[in-house]
């Protein structure tokens, strides 16, 4: 579950970024399976694992204006209530498209769709990277 404590805009990203944060931070008990026989081992014993994560997919959030003339990234709680159109993109950083979805009334030509998904990508790689560093400092 995620606990909204501040709602500034942008949740869908917020939320997914944060998700996404915590189960690769999350250590779970380590176990072995001897035959049918499974034993879970303490923390005293043995060092809690990481679950085993091989993408983070992160999301994009793009907000449209003036049928899709303007756009904007990260739109804020005040252009959220403006907005004409959405489109968030969920990628990883090998810029493998996970979702799209487009909402509201505003219809997209395919070179808009395709700049946002360069954005994105640009974007994904600086998130990934802060994840990556506040993870590393974390398990220090």
């Amino acid at each position: 579950d995620i606990h909204v404590l501040d709602y500034c805009g942008n949740i869908i990203d917020c939320s997914a970024l944060a998700a996404i944060t915590a189960l690769k931070g999350f250590r779970r008990p380590d176990v072995t399976v001897v035959g049918e026989k499974a034993t879970i081992h303490p923390i005293s014993e043995r060092e809690p694992v990481p679950l085993s994560i091989h993408h983070m997919p992160l999301c994009i959030s793009f907000a449209f204006f003036h049928n899709g003339e303007y756009l904007v990234v990260d739109p804020s709680h005040e252009e959220e209530y403006v907005m004409e159109g959405r489109l968030i993109i969920s990628m990883n950083i090998h810029k493998e498209i996970c979702t799209l979805q487009l909402t509201g009334g505003v219809t997209l030509l395919q070179e808009q769709v395709l700049r946002c998904v360069q954005i994105a990508s640009v974007k994904i790689v600086e998130l990934t990277d802060i994840v990556k560093q506040s993870l590393s400092q974390t398990n220090k």
